[in-house]
């Protein structure tokens, strides 16, 4: 319950500081880049706010960095100096629970997930069954539709469309 409060709560500041952004963007007229540099704030107050701040921060870099490369026009060397502050902070900030970054705890945990994974990956068949089975049933019943003759529909002939403008003519004079 309390991680659920904490969610909303970053949804709800991050939301603020977008409208907030937005509103600076209107006033300023500043569109491109200046959307990539508040969508990547934006996503690393939310992600600080949720507990994954490594995520946001990565975010961040590459929307802000991007933003910079296209407001100064310096992609050759800008792009590396992008590439090369990625790298600083995902060695000084990333989780020790990341992919990249295993420990022996770590590799005790996979093992235990990985016996969670094979029920999951049995119920996960099940599913798969139903629902090749429902698209098997729609393709069926897609295939009889299509067998059937499409309706004709006569356009009317040219006396009736003069008979029905004299109407409408009759009508709004009367």
């Amino acid at each position: 319950m309390r991680r659920m409060r904490q969610r909303r709560r970053s949804s709800d500041v991050s939301g603020a500081i977008f409208l907030i952004g937005l509103g600076l963007l209107f006033l300023t007229g500043w569109w491109w880049p200046g959307i990539l540099i508040l969508i990547g704030l934006t996503s690393l107050v939310n992600d600080i706010g949720r507990g994954r701040g490594w995520y946001g921060l990565q975010g961040a870099v590459w929307l802000v960095g991007l933003g910079v490369l296209f407001m100064t026009d310096l992609w050759w060397p800008g792009i590396l100096i992008l590439i090369g502050l990625s790298m600083i902070a995902g060695y000084f900030f990333r989780p020790q629970g990341s992919p990249w970054r295993q420990t022996d705890a770590d590799e005790d945990e996979d093992e235990d997930e990985d016996e969670d994974e094979d029920e999951d990956e049995d119920e996960d068949e099940d599913e798969d069954e139903d629902f090749i089975a429902t698209l098997e049933e729609v393709n069926r019943a897609g295939s009889e539709a299509m067998k059937a003759p499409p309706p004709v529909v006569k356009p009317p002939s040219h006396a009736q469309r003069h008979d029905d403008r004299l109407d409408k003519i009759k009508d709004e004079y009367a």
